[in-house]
């Protein structure tokens, strides 16, 4: 296990109220735009409690090495205005759900 997946299992910086709040977030986020998942679209599906800035990156990270989100080869601007990178590019990954364990 390396240090991002020890992160995205820790309880304390994620803890799994959250956890569990960002994969149904990245469900209906896929199945509103076809199977895509974007992180600005992301941000907009997490409840105000999530802190977006701590969470949002390392647990895509996991997802993408756990093979949950694929990266389709697509960027698109990050829309992350509130840290200055808005116009940033930013990954897009297809989920794949079949993947999602336990």
């Amino acid at each position: 296990m390396d240090i991002l997946d020890h992160i995205a299992n820790e309880k304390r910086p994620i803890d799994q109220a959250t956890r569990e709040a960002l994969l149904d977030a990245v469900r209906r986020v896929a199945a509103e735009h076809d199977g895509l998942v974007h992180v600005s679209w992301l941000r907009e599906e997490l409840p105000e409690w999530v802190s977006k800035a701590q969470s949002c990156g390392t647990f895509t990270t996991a997802l993408v090495r756990a093979k949950v989100l694929v990266w389709t080869g697509e960027y698109a601007p990050s829309g992350n205005y509130a840290q200055r990178n808005g116009e940033r590019a930013a990954k897009v990954y297809r989920f794949h759900p079949e993947a999602v364990t336990a």
